[in-house]
């Protein structure tokens, strides 16, 4: 199946992906944000260390919080398809009925 047809079909989320490469962005931002504070405003090396643990953790968080509903999602979806258990169960019992 081609990608172009893979994205009309909406058969995955694009958001997830998205969320990832928002991530590695806000991360490359936290790093950026804590050096320039660490080597240009005073030399505060603790502030662009403290800038950088504490953003690193907070981007984490907030790109967490923002992929659980499509984590939540894959989860649930293989419970709308009957077990395979049960499939061969019916089969059967529809094999001898007939």
């Amino acid at each position: 199946m081609s990608l172009i047809q893979r994205l009309m079909l909406l058969e995955r989320f694009a958001a997830p992906t998205l969320i990832t490469l928002l991530y590695w962005l806000l991360l490359l931002a936290v790093i950026a944000m804590a050096y320039f504070h660490a080597s240009h405003f005073h030399g505060n090396l603790w502030m662009g260390l403290w800038i950088l643990f504490s953003g690193s953790i907070g981007v984490r968080v907030l790109c967490e919080l923002l992929i659980i509903p499509f984590r939540i999602e894959q989860h649930l979806r293989p419970a709308e398809s009957p077990p395979q258990a049960e499939t061969e169960v019916e089969a059967r019992s529809q094999s001898e009925q007939d």
